[in-house]
């Protein structure tokens, strides 16, 4: 089983998390706890890397994402493909997280958001089928 990678940059004050592997349910914690530590209002998840996604963790996305909400901030996920859209897709709840087809388009609206010009949550791309 591949374990899930995770690390951080700063783009324009805004939090880029890369990840890379399977979120199963055993990684979903280890995901949580990875995004409770990423200390901005906003959050840009690049899912390019992500091979397995699971409803454990998009359960943990859509938390993260309602509590940054929450506090005025979001969570939007970028480069979304194959079984982790497919994941998303097949999921019942809707989540306050945007999906981009790029990191770009997803910073740029998560810093109109952080600047007050408009709201990072509404989704720019739909799912890729």
């Amino acid at each position: 089983m591949k374990m899930l990678r995770a690390s951080v940059a700063l783009h324009n004050g805004i939090a880029v998390v890369s990840l890379s592997g399977q979120i199963d349910r055993m990684a979903s914690a280890e995901l949580d706890s990875f995004l409770r530590e990423v200390h901005t209002p906003h959050i840009v998840v690049d899912m390019a890397g992500i091979t397995y996604l699971d409803g454990s963790g998009l359960a943990v996305l859509c938390d993260i994402a309602d509590e940054v909400a929450a506090l005025g901030g979001s969570l939007s996920l970028a480069r979304l493909y194959g079984p982790s859209a497919q994941a998303l897709r097949d999921l019942d709840e809707e989540c306050p997280f945007a999906v981009f087809g790029t990191i770009t388009r997803a910073v740029k609206t998560s810093a109109r958001h952080r600047a007050g010009q408009g709201k990072a949550t509404r989704p720019d791309v739909a799912v890729p089928a």
